[in-house]
């Protein structure tokens, strides 16, 4: 049955409080929480723009500064070598200086598009779409790409790239 206890004024107006208290206490820890990822979400996306640029312009010393010294890559069916990232770079650094010794004027147009990043703390995922295309009319690849980046001393590095090739069908002619 009801108690009438319920509807006392002094115990409803102590349990408004409380929960007022509460509902204020959240919203100051999510607030602080949001502008800790938002700042984290800029940072992350001035890396990713940065490693884009890196790759544009050859400058692989400067973008294996942005990735942590184990860190793994996935793509083409492959992976780099239990995470070997000095290898891995020495291999795309020969290929790039192979290619320009061979195309002096081969230049490359990366685009990102739609990069979604997530953060989960000191770690965080960033997806988008990847569209490399050339000077060659030929030369155009597209996949969807994956990064994982952990946050180590208050700098982002990626931990993890995944690439997996898309093949676009051809436009009805």
């Amino acid at each position: 049955i009801f108690s009438l206890a319920l509807f006392h004024p002094f115990e409803r107006r102590d349990t408004v409080i409380r929960t007022l208290a509460i509902v204020a206490a959240l919203a100051v820890n999510l607030a602080g929480t949001s502008n800790v990822f938002a700042g984290d979400k800029e940072d992350i996306r001035d890396l990713i723009e940065t490693y884009r640029t890196t790759e544009v312009s050859g400058d692989l010393a400067s973008q294996a500064a942005l990735m942590t010294k184990n860190r793994l890559w996935i793509g083409n069916l492959r992976m780099s070598g239990e995470g070997n990232q000095e290898f891995n770079m020495e291999r795309q650094q020969f290929n790039k200086d192979r290619r320009r010794q061979k195309y002096p004027d081969f230049k490359i147009m990366i685009t990102y598009i739609d990069p979604i990043v997530r953060v989960y703390g000191n770690a965080a995922v960033v997806s988008f779409l990847q569209r490399r295309s050339g000077r060659n009319p030929d030369f155009e690849a597209t996949f969807y790409t994956t990064l994982v980046l952990v946050k180590n001393d208050g700098s982002w590095k990626i931990d993890v790239t995944h690439q997996s090739p898309l093949k676009i069908p051809a436009s009805p002619g």
